[in-house]
């Protein structure tokens, strides 16, 4: 298994923050990111975290932080609005 770093330098910003917030759906509801519906609101997530992988990595608090975002209201949010 790669860590952030590693498949930051493998793969990209970009991938690297789909693929974490993807593990976070997976973890919370059993759906990834294709299978929820691309809005502005998703889109910003991904680039907020794309943005600090980008910027620093190694602060894991942050990137904790940016993934705590994803909880039930927003799972929600995106089903059913």
């Amino acid at each position: 298994m790669l860590t952030i770093f590693e498949y930051i330098q493998k793969h990209g910003a970009r991938a690297t923050a789909r693929q974490l917030i993807s593990q976070r759906f997976k973890r919370f509801a059993g759906l990834t990111l294709s299978d929820l519906p691309d809005t502005v609101e998703l889109c910003a997530i991904v680039d907020s975290l794309e943005y600090q992988l980008k910027k620093d990595s190694a602060d894991k608090e942050k990137i904790k932080e940016i993934l705590s975002e994803i909880n039930a209201d927003f799972l929600e949010s995106l089903i059913y609005e």
